[in-house]
């Protein structure tokens, strides 16, 4: 049994000192149907809301590679990927509870969306299925559930997360958190989470046991963060963040999983923001029997704010053997400038062509309608960031981690806490069973 430390911390008047500006283009050398790409990163050097190569030039569906439709054999063999997979089967002890047993992981990438709460299982795991409507790295096997369009409850398809409750949330002790676990104990869970904004950082990969269609079922799991947009107004903005660096997949899995992140960043948006300060923070760490020194390791959340876009929230981890977790509910207080007017500079330039001005009016029109400088730095959700600003925060001593951040690996490593299986005996089982095995 674990012993559970907690820690808790006074944010009162303290500023960011890390960020991370989201920027960048995936340079990733895709070319079969299953590999996954992204347009961008997130904050971490992960790729944030990866799709298929397949989707590129099927948007906004999702694929179904029944009889081999799409390519020959499943999503995460070869021809269908050309990426490393990485496979996660469970011990000799549970593989006949486990047919087809296994996960079969690409890597770690983040998702945005709205999220639904799903339960929480006998195997001890919260599982939460977040919506997108480009369908992001979904197939045909992907999880349908019920979302309000327009009004209208339609089955769509949702990326599958989950993480496990003794792992995490059992420990909790920030207030939000422990309100959503009394919620699904008490049976009333989704009510306390539909329909929220989330940010979900996790292991991408599949769960082979829904691979009826020689496509899993797409998922992030482990979770590794996660940030729920509890109430979003400017003037008391509730989130609610949990964050880890290690995590199980489960009873039908042998290995951890160990994220090589110690600096953990997440971006809230918000459109046209000139200041930010963060109130009623409250901060839970845990610590397994023996890592409790550990937590002196952790810290966050620190914010920083980008202007006009929002902000990054940075969370700090010692590696992860510690197996250390963070979770935090707070409210920020934002300060915003007024959008600025609609610049049409082609529409513009004609007519100032077909009708020409003064010195004098050119100088009162300018006044009244100043142009927007060319960003310095790439676009994060429309607008931009200039140079101007990052002078301004270094004169506000805010330091700048470089950018961007370089990816952490994460590696499978056997579960301490599950028996170290005779992988001589496993693999004959397997061939019994008829089991896919990855060869390394």
């Amino acid at each position: 049994m674990s012993a559970r430390t907690r820690t808790k911390h006074d944010f009162g008047g303290r500023l960011a000192l890390l960020s991370v500006l989201l920027v960048g283009i995936a340079t990733v050398a895709a070319a079969a149907p299953f590999d996954l790409t992204a347009a961008s990163m997130d904050p971490n050097g992960e790729p944030l809301n990866p799709t298929w190569v397949w989707q590129q030039s099927h948007p906004n569906q999702v694929p179904d590679n029944a009889n081999g439709a799409i390519c020959s054999g499943h999503s995460w063999e070869a021809p269908c990927t050309s990426q490393p997979i990485e496979s996660n089967d469970p011990g000799i002890g549970q593989i006949l509870d486990c047919l087809p047993p296994g996960h079969r992981n690409w890597e770690i990438a983040t998702f945005t969306g709205q999220v639904y709460f799903e339960g929480h299982g006998d195997d001890d795991d919260y599982s939460i299925n977040l919506y997108r409507p480009d369908y992001a790295a979904l197939t045909i096997d992907s999880q349908p559930w019920a979302v309000p369009i327009l009004g209208v409850s339609i089955a769509k398809p949702t990326l599958h997360t989950e993480f496990n409750a003794s792992e995490t949330i059992d420990n909790f002790g920030s207030s939000w958190w422990t309100s959503f676990r009394y919620a699904v104990d008490h049976g009333y869970g989704a009510s306390e989470l539909d329909g929220k904004d989330a940010i979900v950082i996790g292991l991408f990969g599949q769960d082979i046991k829904h691979a009826g269609n020689t496509a899993g079922l797409s998922e992030l799991h482990p979770v590794l963060g996660l940030a729920i947009h509890v109430q979003n107004s400017p003037t008391d903005d509730e989130w609610a963040f949990f964050v880890r660096n290690s995590g199980n997949e489960g009873p039908c899995s042998q290995q951890l999983v160990n994220w090589g992140a110690t600096l953990i960043s997440f971006f809230i948006p918000r459109a046209y923001a000139s200041q930010v300060r963060m109130v009623d923070a409250e901060q839970w760490g845990h610590a397994p029997s023996g890592h409790a020194a550990a937590l002196s390791q952790a810290n966050g959340p620190d914010i920083l704010l980008i202007p006009n876009q929002g902000a990054l929230v940075t969370f700090t981890l010692p590696p992860p053997e510690n197996r250390v977790y963070l979770d935090t509910v707070f409210h920020l207080v934002w300060t915003t400038n007024p959008p600025p007017p609609f610049q049409g500079q082609k529409e513009e330039a004609t007519e100032l062509a077909n009708h020409p001005l003064t010195p004098a009016q050119i100088a009162a029109y300018n006044r009244a309608f100043p142009r927007r400088k060319p960003c310095d730095i790439p676009v994060v959700r429309g607008g931009c960031v200039t140079s101007v600003a990052l002078k301004a925060a270094v004169t506000a001593n805010l330091r700048f981690v470089p950018q961007p951040r370089a990816r952490a690996a994460f590696t499978q490593v056997i579960d301490p806490e599950k028996p170290i299986p005779d992988k001589t005996k496993l693999d004959d089982l397997k061939k019994v069973l008829s089991i896919p095995t990855l060869e390394h």
